[in-house]
């Protein structure tokens, strides 16, 4: 899973000793949502793409800690105390490459889909693991916002994806491979309630 896959480079990605960080995240940066987790709980990894000025996406220039002439329709990136960017180590990137499927751009550029691989590793009931990642126009511009369906143990909602969280077993006080449960969190897209779906492992 998304744990599995940085709890390798965990404690030096969130201690300093990854390569220094740019000031800001690439200029036509879009989040779409960010991981998160009960260790160094201040330190959140946001899954972004790019956006054109038409709301239309665009794939990522990967920043200078991967390979050159790398583009992806979704890169990461370190929150640094939840303030400061910090780019994510190419090899943290692939490992969740692998377990976060995202398929081909529609609608004009403006929508696409995502699966969580991770999901089939808690017992959960939603009815699909791919759910959709769309561009919206507002007044104050373009974002983007991921859309996942809930199932009968959290009333059927549908949501907007804010973040995903691990609660994760730690051992000497630093990060296992293993987990308590993961979070869904997000807001009710009809009423903006908070809702918080949690699953727990296989």
């Amino acid at each position: 899973m998304f744990l599995k896959a940085i709890a390798k480079f965990l404690p030096f990605a969130t201690l300093g000793f990854a390569p220094l960080a740019a000031a800001y995240a690439p200029a036509n940066s879009v989040p779409i949502f960010f991981f998160e987790k009960s260790h160094n709980n201040e330190n959140i990894l946001v899954v972004h793409s790019a956006m054109s000025p038409d709301c239309r996406f665009e794939k990522v220039t990967a920043d200078e800690d991967s390979t050159a002439g790398e583009a992806f329709l979704v890169d990461f990136y370190w929150l640094m105390e939840r303030d400061w960017y910090k780019p994510t180590h190419p090899l943290i990137k692939a490992g969740i490459r692998e377990r976060l499927d995202v398929g081909e751009l529609s609608e004009g550029n403006k929508a696409f889909s995502m699966t969580l691989a991770d999901l089939k590793e808690v017992l959960h009931d939603l009815p699909s693991l791919e759910f959709r990642v769309e561009s919206i126009t507002q007044d104050s511009g373009c974002r983007a916002r991921a859309i996942i369906a809930l199932g009968a143990s959290h009333s059927f909602q549908v949501i907007e994806l804010d973040s995903i969280y691990t609660e994760v077993v730690t051992a000497l006080g630093f990060p296992t491979k293993k987990f308590k449960w993961i979070e869904i969190r997000g807001r009710n897209i009809s009423n903006g309630a908070q809702v918080v779906a949690r699953f727990y492992p296989t």
